[in-house]
């Protein structure tokens, strides 16, 4: 995104609580292991990382409830997956996921 000229810069979240901090203020992209249970959204569009390991996947959150404790997600598989390609996943589970090698990238903001 970068050398295509789409954000000036990015960098890298490590800990959880930047990781809050970040998607707070704006949409972020994250690279976690992908379970069976993460592929099929509960009817509330709930998602959790059980069942077997079917890789690693990349997606974006793009909201955040502190008061819920769960974090809104944007798969790129299109509008049918989820409530219109969207999902949730709890902190505690994202924590999880994150410590298992996952990965958070902060796009930069254009000046």
């Amino acid at each position: 995104l970068q050398q295509f000229g789409f954000i000036p810069s990015y960098r890298w979240a490590f800990t959880f609580a930047d990781f809050l901090a970040a998607v707070e203020q704006q949409p972020v992209m994250v690279g976690t292991l992908w379970t069976s249970g993460m592929s099929d959204p509960d009817q509330t569009g709930l998602i959790r990382p059980t069942g077997s390991l079917d890789g690693g996947h990349a997606y974006s959150v793009r909201g955040v409830s502190f008061a819920r404790e769960l974090l809104r997600i944007r798969n790129h598989w299109g509008s049918d997956w989820g409530i219109k390609g969207e999902a949730f996943i709890s902190f505690a589970d994202m924590q999880w996921l994150l410590s298992q090698q996952g990965e958070v990238l902060v796009p930069g903001r254009t000046p």
